[in-house]
């Protein structure tokens, strides 16, 4: 498990793979080990990608409270995006 509790709504930003470096909202806790990621546009939704936590990182950025669809999550990260920038 993480030092930092990644829970449900949580932004992250990948770690590994070929999503790295890209922000994502957590669309379900599997497990302590797994997550399920979602940013409305590749990711959407109703296919969230599974992702071990070692390969995520917490953002400090409060988390997401609105409607859990695609429009409106890919809304929220693309925010959040500029946001970082």
């Amino acid at each position: 498990m993480t030092d930092i509790e990644i829970k449900y709504r949580d932004f992250i930003v990948s770690l590994a793979g070929r999503d790295k470096g890209r922000i994502f909202i957590v669309a379900e806790v599997i497990d302590n080990e797994h997550v399920t990621i979602s940013d409305g546009m590749l990711r959407s939704i109703e296919k969230p990608k599974k992702k071990k936590r070692k390969h995520v990182k917490r953002i400090d950025i409060p988390p997401y409270k609105g409607t859990m669809s695609n429009r409106a999550v890919a809304k929220t990260v693309k925010a959040a995006i500029s946001e970082l920038s």
